[in-house]
């Protein structure tokens, strides 16, 4: 068989690029409902060439690309060919119906009772939001509609590779004999949080808050092209949100920027000088490393995580007659510096700062990873453990922590109300993805959180028999101590 370019229109006529289409699905299906839902989706896409050509010359090129220019916002040309394209034909009404149903009512007593039944399903099919909920690699997915509260089980070996737990999919969904089937599926997921404001928005025009839309309400042309413009906006949001550098903070919420402080100190009083900062309230810990001396600084409490017993502020590290101050905030830098002057007066005499961006020091260690010919070994199973204490410990602390996410609530107190829990559920969620990214080692068991919290992540709500865990680890990080 001749090679086709993967930006050519593909053989099996559908109107899509090959890439878009059948270049992954050039191999024989594993099990017999891929081998069926192949079948159903290779008669699809015959009939939608057949359809759109004979659209074309009943309508008119002209009408058929006024209505992709009205729904389509972003610049992404598979959003055409995967999603727009079939709204397009199938769903978009022109005079009134749309030419699916142009093309029933004219054509439709020609047709075999296969492609008949087939046109029917698709005519029937809704495109709405669906959230990946469980991945069976290699067959496809289980999906949950997150407005009219449908599952399916969808056969697409692609898919079960190249989409995560919990994304959102705008899609139809085919429900043949024996199979369910994509078809129309915008090309980029959404996370979550990036699909809140869409879903919020859908729900608000079809009069729902928690229960379940009606499926006849889904079928609304103008929904369908609303949530398809809604979707383009959160790609843009998302890009426009990527050219921005993510503003880290600390636990007393200042703005992350490594700190560091250089003082002289007067030669020959480094006695005075270890004595007097030892005297200091902050001073917690003080440690000889080879004669090198560095000062622990904390003060009681955290601002973030109540049950943290203090939070580390900086470390003093005292090396002949050179002092230098490490903090991760402007506001913590200056508040050491002030208690260091006034702890050692003439002994010590501010000589320099200097500061390091996190944004740009994460930016060179990605390029590091990226150049990486191999991936890191993971660390030893005794280092292993101790990670993975000190994670117990953060998780259950966070349970119990104040987040601006939550408006000052915090993950336990949002769950006991359904007003908040969808939040929390959203949040949930993001962080389950972006753990799901981690190395295997490196990678938190997030159905402890979801347990300890009584909340069912496939239905977003308390189980029937629902019983609360206890996270293991205890209350809060190892030292009770933060520079996050």
């Amino acid at each position: 068989m001749t090679d086709i370019s993967r930006n050519r229109l593909c053989p099996c006529g559908s109107g899509r690029k090959y890439k878009h289409c059948c270049l992954n699905r050039r191999s024989e299906p594993a099990t017999e409902e891929l081998r069926i839902a192949r079948r159903y989706h290779d008669a699809g896409n015959r009939l939608f060439a057949d359809i759109l050509a004979w659209a074309t010359r009943k309508f008119g090129k002209r009408a058929l690309t006024q209505a992709l220019e009205e729904v389509l916002l972003g610049d992404d040309p598979g959003a055409e060919a995967n999603l727009a394209m079939p709204w397009l034909v199938l769903h978009h009404p022109i005079e009134g119906r749309s030419p699916l149903e142009h093309y029933l009512a004219e054509r439709g007593d020609r047709l075999s009772a296969e492609d008949r039944a087939v046109l029917e399903t698709q005519r029937g099919a809704w495109l709405s939001v669906w959230e990946v909920t469980s991945i069976k690699p290699g067959e496809g997915l289980e999906i949950r509609d997150a407005l009219t509260h449908e599952s399916r089980f969808v056969h697409d070996a692609n898919a079960s590779r190249s989409v995560e737990r919990w994304c959102l999919l705008l899609a139809y969904v085919e429900d043949h004999p024996g199979v369910s089937v994509l078809n129309g599926v915008h090309p980029s997921p959404l996370q979550p949080e990036e699909a809140e404001a869409l879903l919020s928005d859908a729900r608000q025009k079809l009069r729902v808050r928690t229960r379940p839309a009606p499926v006849e309400r889904l079928r609304d042309p103008e929904l369908a092209m609303t949530l398809i413009q809604n979707w383009e906006l959160a790609l843009f949001q998302r890009e426009q949100r990527a050219a921005q550098p993510l503003r880290l903070q600390n636990t007393d919420g200042d703005t992350l920027l490594l700190t560091v402080d250089h003082f002289d100190i007067t030669p020959g009083e480094q006695k005075e000088v270890t004595r007097r900062l030892e005297a200091m309230p902050l001073v917690s810990d003080v440690d000889d490393d080879g004669g090198v001396l560095r000062f622990a600084c904390s003060k009681p409490g955290n601002a973030m995580h109540r049950s943290w017993t203090n939070t580390t502020v900086g470390v003093i590290e005292l090396r002949g007659d050179r002092l230098r101050v490490e903090t991760n905030s402007i506001a913590r830098a200056d508040a050491l510096r002030r208690e260091i002057e006034a702890a050692l007066g003439a002994l010590a005499k501010h000589r320099a700062r200097e500061h390091t961006d996190p944004n740009v020091a994460m930016a060179r260690a990605e390029r590091s990873r990226g150049a990486a010919t191999a991936p890191e070994a993971p660390p030893p199973p005794e280092l292993q453990a101790v990670f993975r204490q000190y994670l117990d410990q953060h998780w259950a602390g966070w349970l119990d922590t104040q987040l601006p996410a939550l408006d000052g609530l915090t993950p336990r107190a949002a769950a006991a109300r359904p007003a908040d829990r969808r939040r929390l559920v959203t949040l949930l969620k993001e962080c389950e993805v972006r753990e799901g990214r981690k190395p295997g080692h490196e990678r938190y068991d997030m159905q402890k959180v979801w347990s300890a919290l009584g909340i069912d992540p496939r239905t977003g709500e308390p189980p029937a028999t629902a019983r609360v865990t206890a996270l293991e680890g205890g209350t809060g990080p190892a030292g009770g101590s933060s520079e996050s």
